[in-house]
């Protein structure tokens, strides 16, 4: 995992990896992103909309439009059909266009005490402030780290080269600005180890 024992710094540095940024941005969808949940709103509106007249049309001594009572369940499975398919084009069509912006290059991240560095190779260096991060979330392989509510960083687990995992969890714990509740906004966001 790690090549140097080092107290000081944690270093990551890999390549970009559609797999694990798609794994990041279904997370991101479904624990922080409101889209999803307006998106199951809008589904179930609509599917109580055609209950109720379905059931408003078998009790009604009138005879109910069947092309009505047709058109209502149309659209109520057509949003509820279309609600993951929208969901699965929008993160594929961000995994394709990061890929395509990153290629082959190396990403390196350097965590310490007062900083998160940032480097990719042809593109320059971004520095961030403990301060700045809006969370971290631990999952199996990787932890994800939001500088604002949409936008992250993915550090691969096995792609350590100075520090471990151990040493990044201990920065984040000490270094991270506590939220509104006086919480450290870092989560392990899986069963394990």
């Amino acid at each position: 995992m790690s090549t140097k024992n080092n107290d000081n710094r944690v270093v990551v540095r890999s390549k970009y990896d559609p797999v694990i940024h798609k794994r990041f941005y279904l997370f991101h969808l479904f624990r922080r992103s409101f889209t999803i949940y307006l998106l199951v709103a809008l589904a179930a509106f609509v599917l109580y909309i055609a209950i109720s007249n379905t059931i408003k049309a078998s009790r009604s001594e009138e005879a109910a439009s069947t092309t009505s009572l047709v058109a209502i369940w149309l659209i109520a499975s057509m949003t509820i059909l279309m609600t993951p398919i929208i969901m699965s084009i929008r993160v594929s069509s961000s995994v394709r266009k990061e890929k395509k912006e990153r290629g082959d290059s190396v990403e390196t991240l350097e965590f310490t005490k007062d900083k998160i560095e940032r480097r990719i190779d042809g593109q320059g260096k971004v520095v961030i402030g403990w301060y700045n991060i809006d969370g971290i979330y631990e999952v199996k392989d990787s932890f994800y780290i939001y500088i604002t509510d949409d936008m992250g960083l993915v550090v691969k687990k096995d792609s350590f080269i100075e520090g471990d995992t151990e040493l990044l969890r201990k920065f984040a714990n000490k270094y991270l600005k506590p939220g509104k509740k006086g919480k450290i906004p870092y989560k392990k966001a899986y069963k394990g180890e």
